[in-house]
């Protein structure tokens, strides 16, 4: 919910699924600069995501008149699936729009694609970050994602990209708001003391041989350090002027690589289960095929002793025979008709065993779904 003061975004949510709308204490600014720009918070942050090789490409402004820029990141990432490579490259291109005002408001979308991972030519991953001014020392952050195809799988494929996509998001997400949530407890811990106790502490601090400092992380550091005077905020401020305005904005570097197969961390449980379905439906086939034949071939054992029986005995001679002989033929042709009645039914009864099998392994999959979503949102909101 929108606070009073607070400035409107130029452009809503997208409409897939919104992980982060927190308001942190500190400006929209500072939170441009830890999240859009070569940051020690960011290559702290995805040096833990287990990030390599990441590759910046310098900022141009797109052939439409639209006045965005552009830019190209590209890294690689680990992946844990057995079933996939050990790394994956993924390429994140991202666009800053033009509207995004300095101290007000800043928008960038990052489209997010991930190679050599399974299924990676169907789908790609979009997200929008939306940074407002709250106050002169508050900002709002809200992240937004969507799955977007390029071209529409088939039923299983489908729901097993959307099932590790969205984990995987669901992980990432989590992780960098909870560091936000530490930075933003970093920065506030200065404007908490009073003037004379901050300096009673920073006298304490020049005296120790060992200063305190090295039991912060390094993004902690900097994030102390960019609270320092009005004077060295007025220089970052127009420093960070001179970015946007040149388009040489050093944009974010969130790769949400967990995209696809950077969600496909979990993938191997999910083909497990394949494979099970798999090897119990070529079980049960093999089952029904034997049955089949087994029909079969007393089918053709009733036919040939039918062929063979009017071969043991003569032609009858009289009347009284001929009669016995129609007799005895319908006889047959009832027992026969009574045979492949049992037989019908049988074959029918295999089928409907069959069918509930199926439609039993159905619901224990939709079931399984079903659980394993709502787990994964009790652990998000607990």
């Amino acid at each position: 919910m929108r606070t009073a003061g607070e400035v409107q975004a130029f452009h809503e949510d997208l409409n897939g699924k919104q992980y982060i709308n927190e308001v942190y204490k500190f400006s929209v600014d500072k939170m441009y600069d830890i999240l859009f720009t070569e940051s020690t918070f960011m290559r702290d942050f995805l040096e833990e995501r287990r990030f390599s090789d990441i590759v910046y490409h310098p900022w141009k402004k797109e052939k439409e008149e639209t006045g965005n820029q552009t830019r190209e990141i590209m890294y690689t990432i680990s992946l844990t699936n057995p079933l996939a490579p050990k790394t994956a490259t993924v390429t994140e291109t991202q666009t800053l729009y033009k509207a995004s005002q300095e101290s007000e408001c800043y928008i960038i979308d990052a489209e997010v694609i991930a190679h050599d991972v399974p299924y990676h030519d169907y789908f790609y991953t979009l997200n929008r970050y939306v940074l407002t001014r709250v106050a002169k020392k508050k900002c709002r952050l809200r992240v937004s994602t969507e799955l977007r195809y390029r071209k529409q799988p088939w039923g299983l494929v489908k729901g097993f990209i959307e099932r590790n996509f969205w984990s995987g998001l669901d992980e990432y997400f989590r992780h960098l708001e909870l560091e936000l949530s530490k930075v933003e407890v970093v920065l506030a811990e200065p404007h908490r003391q009073s003037p004379k106790a901050r300096a009673l502490r920073a006298g304490a601090l020049r005296r120790r041989k060992r200063p305190l400092v090295h039991l912060r992380p390094p993004h902690m550091d900097e994030a102390l350090s960019s609270v320092t005077t009005p004077e060295d905020e007025e220089v970052t401020h127009r420093h960070r002027i001179k970015h946007v305005a040149a388009g040489s904005t050093q944009t974010r570097y969130i790769p949400d690589n967990v995209p696809g197969g950077l969600a496909l961390y979990s993938v191997s449980k999910l083909l497990l289960i394949i494979s099970f379905v798999l090897v119990l439906l070529v079980f049960l086939n093999m089952m029904l095929f034997y049955k089949l034949w087994m029909l079969e071939y007393t089918t053709q054992s009733l036919t040939s002793w039918h062929g063979l029986r009017p071969q043991e005995s003569k032609l009858p001679q009289t009347q009284l025979e001929w009669a016995q002989l129609l007799e005895s033929q319908q006889r047959y042709h009832d027992d026969e008709l009574q045979k492949w009645k049992e037989i019908i039914k049988s074959s029918v009864m295999l089928l409907d065993e069959m069918k509930d099998s199926l439609l039993n392994l159905q619901k224990g999959m939709g079931l399984r779904d079903y659980n394993s979503e709502s787990e994964e949102k009790r652990s998000r909101y607990h």
